[in-house]
């Protein structure tokens, strides 16, 4: 029994298998459909995005947009989140050390605790009394 092999190019066979270029050619670069110009528009654009460097406040904003419904129940929240942004609110997250936030932490623990406590009746504004100083475990969640 004899079996023939008819020699055909196989338009499916992977690329190893497809016959060489002829020697001399050059093959054909990858093209991802874009003109240069556009691709280094693309670039660019993407650099910029990768060196904007942002701020504390950005990303606690950011934060609170995320967690709305959860600010409805728990208005406490917001408030050591105004602290971290009037102290370190306006300087790049990637220059904040920790000695920094050590500090904040130490000064926040000093503060006195503010509750409301009313409005005074004659003017309407809101009054506040000062209680002791924040427990550790409040200063630990800031």
């Amino acid at each position: 029994m004899t079996h023939v092999v008819k020699s055909q190019a196989c338009t499916h066979a992977p690329a190893e298998i497809q016959p060489a270029a002829p020697s001399g050619a050059t093959p054909a670069p990858f093209s991802s459909g874009l003109s240069a110009a556009a691709l280094a528009d693309r670039m660019a654009r993407k650099v910029a995005r990768l060196q904007r460097r942002h701020t504390l406040a950005d990303v606690i904003r950011h934060y609170i947009n995320g967690i709305g419904e959860v600010l409805d129940r728990d208005r406490g929240r917001l408030t050591p989140l105004r602290m971290w942004v009037d102290v370190l609110g306006e300087r790049p997250i990637d220059e904040i050390s920790s000695e920094e936030v050590a500090e904040v932490l130490a000064m926040y623990a000093e503060q006195p605790v503010r509750r409301y406590a009313g409005k005074d009746r004659t003017t309407g504004a809101r009054l506040y009394r000062e209680h002791g100083k924040r427990s550790v475990a409040t200063v630990n969640r800031a």
